[in-house]
């Protein structure tokens, strides 16, 4: 979960190259978009819920020097401001386990994903309500404090 290698791992896995089209669904900073478009000479799209983190994502792809590749938007991640059949692999890293609604933001993902094309989830979850105060606290800290009190737990 969080690295680097779990995300060449779901490259792989939804068989990206440099003519795969990416949604990176709650791209937070933009790691994964810049990271991918360097590796895979791909063009990709991130998108989060979050102002902020879309503007330090921009900077990033700047600073990458992939900003002709990358794109960033802030949306809901169970609207997703893309046309039908869009993308040839929609990733999510670490996020649908947030959602309000995990099931639409799955359908969202299908939606917007070509017909033959991937979706791909790297996805955290705890199996028991009674998760230690540490675990909740780490958790609230890596989603950047936006999980509200009807997310917890």
């Amino acid at each position: 979960m969080g690295s680097l290698e779990a995300t060449d791992e779901l490259a792989r896995l939804t068989h990206m190259n440099k003519d795969s089209y990416i949604l990176d669904v709650g791209t937070g900073v933009g790691i994964t978009p810049c990271y991918l478009a360097k590796k895979y000479d791909l063009k990709a799209v991130g998108v989060d819920i979050n102002e902020k983190m879309v503007e330090r994502a921009k900077d990033r792809a700047v600073f990458d020097g992939v900003s002709d590749k990358v794109e960033f938007f802030a949306c809901d991640m169970h609207e997703l401001p893309f046309e039908d059949v869009a993308f040839d692999v929609v990733i999510c890293e670490s996020v649908v386990a947030f959602a309000h609604d995990k099931a639409e933001v799955l359908k969202e993902c299908a939606r917007v994903t070509k017909v033959g094309g991937y979706v791909g989830l790297n996805e955290t979850t705890w199996l028991t309500p009674d998760v230690p105060s540490y675990i909740k606290d780490y958790f609230y800290n890596a989603a950047g404090g936006v999980i509200s009190e009807t997310q917890e737990g």
